[in-house]
This record gives C-alpha cells, sequence and structure tokens, in this order.
C-alpha cells in the first residue's frame, strides 16, 4: 500500500505539496473521510481489549472523582451557589450586589419584604438555582471523568490503538519515536490555545457554540502526533494537519455526539483514538501515494 522509504518521502516541493493539499483537502469529500475513519474508528475501538480498558478506565475515573465530590460536598455546594448566582442574575450580581437590574441578587436571597409578589418571586427562583447547582455540579462531574479518560487515552491507550490500527495498513516504519519534550510542547500549546478559547464563553450563546467547535477540533489535533508516532515524518505531519483541518473538526463533532448515547462515553476513549488512527492514516496512504518518487 506504501512501499516509498523515509529518504523519499522527505523530499516534497512546494509544488508538490500545493497538490498534496488540494488533493487531501476538499470540503465535498470531508464528510465521507469522515464517515469511513469513524466507522472503523467503531470496528477497531470496540475489539474487547481495547473497550474493557475503556471501560475499565471510566470506572475508575468515576469512583475517584464521585469520592471527592462527595468528601468536599459542603465546598462543592457553596461553590455551585456562586455560580449559579452569576448564571441567573448576571456578572454584576457577583460586584454589585446591592444594585439595581441585573445586579440585584433576586435568585439566592431571602426577600426581607412580606410583600405577596416579591414571596411570589422567591417561590420561583429558589427552585430554579437548586436545579441550576444540581445542573452544574452533574455537568463539573461528567466534564472532570471525560477529561481523566481523555488523558488515559493519550499516555496509556494511544500505542495499542494504533498498534490495532495499522494491522490494516502497511507503513514503512522510520525507527524514530518522538521526543518527550515534543510531545510535552504541543499537549502544552493546546492547553495554552483551549485556555485562551475560554474567553469566548463571555459571549452569550454563541460563544458557547464556538468553544465546543473549538474543544472538538483539539481533541482530534492533540492525537495527530500519537496517532503518526513512527510512520510519518515531522513534515508529513504538518502537511496532514493543515490538510485535514475540516476533517478533524467534524470528527470531533462527531465524537462529541457519541456522548449523548448513554453508557457509549465509557468506550469513546479507544473509538476516539481509532477514528483519529484511521483518518491520519488514511491521509498518509493518500499524500504518499500523491507524490512522485525522487
Amino acid at each position: 500500500m506504501c512501499r516509498q522509504s523515509s529518504r523519499e518521502l522527505a523530499v516534497l516541493t512546494p509544488a508538490s505539496r500545493d497538490a498534496l493539499l488540494n488533493a487531501i483537502h476538499r470540503p465535498t469529500s470531508s464528510v465521507a473521510e469522515v464517515g469511513v475513519s469513524l466507522a472503523l474508528g467503531l470496528r477497531d475501538g470496540m475489539r474487547p481489549r481495547l473497550a474493557l480498558m475503556s471501560i475499565m478506565a471510566g470506572l475508575v475515573a468515576f469512583a475517584v472523582w464521585l469520592s471527592v465530590f462527595i468528601v468536599w460536598r459542603s465546598d462543592l455546594w457553596t461553590w455551585s451557589d456562586i455560580a449559579a448566582k452569576w448564571a441567573m442574575n448576571g456578572l454584576l450580581s457577583l460586584v454589585w450586589p446591592d444594585g439595581g437590574g441585573a445586579g440585584r441578587d433576586v435568585a439566592t436571597s431571602v426577600p426581607t419584604a412580606v410583600s405577596v409578589p416579591e414571596r411570589a418571586l422567591h417561590r420561583i427562583t429558589m427552585p430554579m438555582v437548586n436545579a441550576v447547582k444540581v445542573l452544574l455540579i452533574t455537568a463539573s462531574l461528567v466534564l472532570l471523568i471525560m477529561l481523566s479518560m481523555r488523558v488515559y487515552l493519550e499516555v496509556f491507550l494511544m500505542s495499542r490503538v494504533q498498534e490495532q490500527c495499522l494491522k490494516h495498513y502497511s507503513f514503512p516504519s522510520l525507527g524514530v519515536k518522538a521526543s518527550v519534550s515534543l510531545n510535552a510542547l504541543s499537549s502544552l500549546k493546546m492547553l495554552i490555545i483551549l485556555a485562551g478559547g475560554l474567553l469566548l464563553l463571555v459571549i452569550p450563546v454563541l460563544g458557547g457554540v464556538l468553544f465546543s467547535l473549538l474543544a472538538s477540533y483539539l481533541n482530534v489535533r492533540s492525537l495527530v502526533n500519537d496517532a503518526l508516532e513512527d510512520l510519518a515524518t515531522v513534515k508529513e505531519r504538518r502537511t496532514i494537519v493543515q490538510a485535514m483541518r475540516l476533517p478533524m473538526l467534524l470528527l470531533g463533532i462527531a465524537v462529541t455526539g457519541l456522548l449523548l448515547i448513554p453508557l457509549a462515553g465509557l468506550f469513546v476513549p479507544a473509538i476516539l483514538g481509532a477514528s483519529v488512527c484511521h483518518l491520519c492514516m488514511r491521509a498518509l496512504v493518500k499524500m504518499r501515494s500523491t507524490v512522485p518518487n525522487a
């Protein structure tokens, strides 16, 4: 399937690189490419060994974080009260509690007046605040579990996923492993971008959508180096990243959608890793078939 040597593959002229980008990155074929990669990822990610490792990681993460939440339940309830106050009354309620309008703390304070309208408002808003608190705590628990499983995937599971996916391809080994410092630098860069993306949440509604898209893209992008470990040169990896930005975004959105299926989140680490491997490996095959032999 792919027989060129690493010496031949390293020779990429600007013209051939541009032709390669056009060959790989076609918006009309991005959806189909993501669909194939996800289907292959489901096939390999659901292998008994990988599926079991994903399930065990999810159960351990759930037990650990649930224990933490139980131990710190009083503090978490207090912090969630502040978050609920911000969500329901606006940011001004935290810095200007006695102000009017959006800054008035209607949601969490006990009404001092005995008027019927204020009592009615209090009876309506208090259950809403408590519901928001429960939702925030639950969302935080789920997010921490998913982040823990994501770290487990990149640190421990990805090499096994790549090994499983490589059974369907024929790549010459370059004999060079990526340095720990390079992987750490790449991960740090992704975290900085993601942290900066939190500023998008300042924008009502649209900010949450944009941040979700950014997180979906980075969730895939951060695994590219692991998927192509010992398979592609630095130039090839850069070319694939440049060409596959849209497919990576679409794949991230598709995998995020799997979380909406009950219990499917336990299998997401292996499925995500396998889907990224197939997306990158298929791009590498297509890339090397486009570059002429030196």
